[in-house]
């Protein structure tokens, strides 16, 4: 009966495992859910606004020439902290993907 005992602990533990991996799965994906939304109305915004800079640098001037804007600092920092966020999220998957493939079902 021991190893009985011993054998349903082991599956316990790994159900337990499981159900945190899956927990951190749904996690990681509602987070990437987010984030991809963010990303679309940060091209969004960034699609408005570029072609009336573009505008503005294609029309001649009297005046002295136009040097080209600098991107939003704002939207150059998101699109740096959305880039490492789902770098992360990459690394996080993947890491939990091998967790999974190396447990003994």
């Amino acid at each position: 009966m021991a190893g009985a005992e011993k054998r349903s602990r082991e599956l316990e533990a790994l159900g337990g495992k499981v159900y945190q991996a899956t927990e951190l799965i749904n996690r990681l994906k509602e987070s990437n859910r987010e984030l991809c939304d963010e990303l679309v109305a940060i091209k969004r915004r960034l699609d408005t606004q570029e072609p009336a800079v573009l505008d503005k640098a294609a029309q001649p001037s009297e005046q002295a020439p136009v040097a080209v804007p600098e991107p939003d600092p704002e939207l150059v920092a998101a699109v740096k902290r959305l880039r490492g966020e789902r770098l992360e999220i990459r690394e996080r998957v993947s890491r939990l993907l091998q967790q999974i493939g190396s447990l003994e079902i």
